[in-house]
């Protein structure tokens, strides 16, 4: 991504394209689990469109599973607009697997 279309500044918000919750993970290759601000993605049958990371479609009930919190708690953070980093006691397992589409998906 930074190669093709250069490094740039998105600040936080709803007009995001990574929505407005991030999940880091701890790997080499800048993967990260992100929200989206473009829901409609979802619908759509050819989802590869990312430049790697994985959009995720429930993140606010992911992020209020993750920390522990209810619904509410992370709506209410995400309404305050504030950014920031909430780090986890303990390292929580992400694994990721390719399922090949049929040909007439493909591409």
């Amino acid at each position: 991504m930074m190669r093709d279309e250069g490094a740039r500044y998105v600040p936080p918000g709803p007009n995001n394209p990574l929505g407005q919750i991030l999940f880091e993970l701890d790997n080499d290759l800048l993967i990260f689990l992100h929200d989206t601000n473009d829901k409609a993605l979802f619908n759509r049958t050819q989802r590869a469109l990312s430049h790697g990371c994985i959009r995720v479609e429930q993140a606010r009930p992911l992020a209020a599973w993750v920390l522990g919190l209810s619904l509410a708690d992370i709506e209410g953070r995400v309404a305050r607009r504030d950014t920031y980093s909430v780090p986890l006691p303990a390292p929580i397992p992400v694994y990721l697997s390719h399922t090949r589409l049929p040909a007439a998906l493909d591409n």
